[in-house]
């Protein structure tokens, strides 16, 4: 969640790409809000189906068995499970840096030898 006291849209000005925001449990603003504020997209959903292959979703939310489900919510208790359907992308997993939806299909790729998901 971010803090009143932040400008978050200085923050996000400062980000490249296309910004998609799935809000989580502390977020407390509309998804308007957030989207007058620069991000493309922001999303108050369960699951946010990205691609025919890929959904964002606040807490891991079980697929079944196709597909890959890129989460947060876990913060600094988030482990990576031995499983390639999901991938923590809870800021404190990821060095509070963006990753590239790319470099999040490679990464996969390497660590469980899946193939990149249609797009």
């Amino acid at each position: 969640a971010f803090s009143n006291s932040v400008n978050i849209a200085d923050i996000v000005a400062q980000l490249n790409g296309d910004i998609i925001l799935i809000l989580g449990n502390h977020d407390r603003h509309s998804c308007k809000w957030f989207v007058e504020r620069g991000f493309k997209e922001a999303h108050r959903v369960e699951v946010y189906p990205y691609s025919m292959a890929t959904f964002f979703s606040h807490n891991p939310y079980p697929l079944g068995k196709y597909g890959i489900n890129i989460h947060g919510h876990l913060h600094n208790l988030c482990h990576m499970a031995e499983d390639s359907q999901y991938y923590c992308a809870s800021v404190e997993q990821i060095g509070y840096t963006p990753r590239k939806m790319d470099d999040i299909y490679n990464e996969l790729l390497l660590k469980f030898n899946a193939e990149v998901p249609e797009r």
